[in-house]
Parts: structure tokens; sequence; C-alpha cells
């Protein structure tokens, strides 16, 4: 089974419209997609893919394109972080928003959901809220839709 996939491909995945993807890279409204040069095919790797998917899933319910990107671009760079280091992907990654507007992410393993402050650029900052993202079932997701691609031939 492919762990990639072109635009096209990703957004079927994703279950995102593709001219609404095409819409908000052009607006800068989701900024952590894949880079690309001109006439170079975007390729979404598997952290990417989750990104997208969790992308998507975030918008529905909600969510505006930029608050969702911030989300989003949060956990691909901690599953991004794990694949370069050889590490499997985390099965949960934990996002926390403070009183200050300001947020953070990491692996759930290493955040206490019932906690009440984080750090961030050194001053102490009260957690509101804590959502908790199992990656291990958008992942799930995704490498269904890649299952899918892989018996679909068609254009990109």
């Amino acid at each position: 089974m492919p762990n990639a996939a072109r635009t096209a491909a990703a957004c079927r995945i994703a279950r995102l419209d593709r001219q609404k993807f095409n819409d908000l890279m052009a607006s800068g409204d989701y900024d952590c997609a894949p880079r690309t040069s001109p006439g170079v095919p975007r390729v979404f790797e598997r952290p990417d893919l989750i990104g997208l998917f969790l992308f998507a899933r975030l918008t529905e319910r909600g969510r505006t394109a930029r608050q969702a990107s911030d989300v989003t671009c949060r956990v691909v760079g901690i599953l991004a972080n794990a694949v370069i280091g050889g590490r499997d992907l985390p099965e949960h990654v934990a996002v926390a928003y403070g009183v200050n507007g300001g947020s953070f992410a990491a692996e759930a393993s290493d955040v206490n959901p019932l906690g009440n402050v984080y750090l961030a650029g050194g001053a102490s900052n009260p957690i509101l809220l804590t959502e908790v993202w199992n990656i291990a079932n958008l992942g799930a997701e995704v490498d269904r839709g890649l299952a899918e691609e892989a018996r679909v031939v068609g254009d990109d």
C-alpha cells in the first residue's frame, strides 16, 4: 500500500473538496501542506494526509480555516518529528489552549489533560481547554483512503 498521495488523491482521502483546498492554499489559510515548486506535484506523506483529514473534520465542525490550520500544523509537526526521529507516530496528540489565547501541542502521553498551566515564553499560562486527537484512528482512516486510491486507476 502506498503511504503518500498527490493533491487530488489527498483531497479524496481527506474528503475535502479539491477546489476548496486550492482556494485555501491561494488565500494562505492552510499553510501546512507540503511545499512544492511550480510544475512539481505536491505530494502528501502520511503525516500530511493525517493533517489534511484532521483539517477537514475541524472545519466541518465549525472551526474557521485559520483556526483549523493552526491546530493541524501543530499536529503535523509532531507527526513529522516522529517520522524524522524514526519513531512510530504517537497514538494521541493533545492541544492545550491557554487564557492568553496561546496554545501548545504535544504527544498526549507527555501531557496531563487535567493540568492547569503550561509554559509559554517562560511564563505560566493557565489552561482553559485541552483537546486530544486520536492519531491512530485518523491514521486508520487515511490508510483506508490510501488503499482505496491504490485500487483506482485514474488521473491526478
